[in-house]
């Protein structure tokens, strides 16, 4: 199962997303977590979207850039993968095959790091092992929840994937596969 975990602040993008989701995830059980920031209304499910598990608001709490929706997320889902898409963002076209083939080239890894590109196709961040501050993306990373144990994302950085992802490759390194497989801020 595949996690897909939304923080909302942007409801607008939804439909897009949901439309990238549904055209690009042929082969996978996923579930879809659309976490609303606490300062934004809960726009009503549209009739159209499959694969809900939870859609509605998740801690008061307010941080920089949808980390407490995504501890939220953590702390509400019990195992598989987790894809952290963020609400300016859509699911690359090459997601399913990219993650599918590094599974059966790695069936032990716990955790993939893909190259992430902008909208228009040009490289934004490769694949860099082991993960550091400013040389990775929360959407880059599909990772297995277990992985997190209790670790959490720091809700008042800007910086804090990068900060969680170098903690969490110390124990459990992730595999780098420098494939176009993951967009950064497509709907931008």
């Amino acid at each position: 199962m595949l996690h897909i975990v939304t923080p909302v602040s942007r409801p607008d993008n939804l439909s897009r997303i949901y439309r990238s989701i549904r055209q690009h995830l042929v082969h996978t059980m996923y579930a879809w977590w659309c976490i609303f920031d606490p300062r934004q209304p809960v726009v009503p499910l549209p009739d159209s979207v499959r694969g809900v598990v939870f859609w509605g608001p998740g801690p008061e709490r307010i941080g920089a850039v949808g980390y407490p929706q995504r501890n939220w997320a953590l702390d509400n889902i019990g195992t598989g993968w987790i894809y952290f898409l963020d609400d300016d963002n859509l699911l690359h076209p090459s997601f399913e095959r990219a993650w599918n083939e590094s599974s059966l080239l790695y069936p032990d890894a716990e955790w993939f790091i893909f190259r992430q590109v902008r909208g228009n196709g040009d490289v934004y961040l490769k694949a860099t092992c082991p993960p550091a501050v400013g040389l990775i993306d929360v959407g880059q990373v599909i990772i297995k929840r277990e992985v997190f144990a209790s670790h959490r994302f720091e809700e008042d950085r800007y910086d804090a994937d990068g900060r969680l992802f170098q903690c969490l490759a110390v124990h459990t390194p992730p595999r780098c596969i420098d494939v176009e497989a993951t967009y950064y801020n497509a709907l931008r």
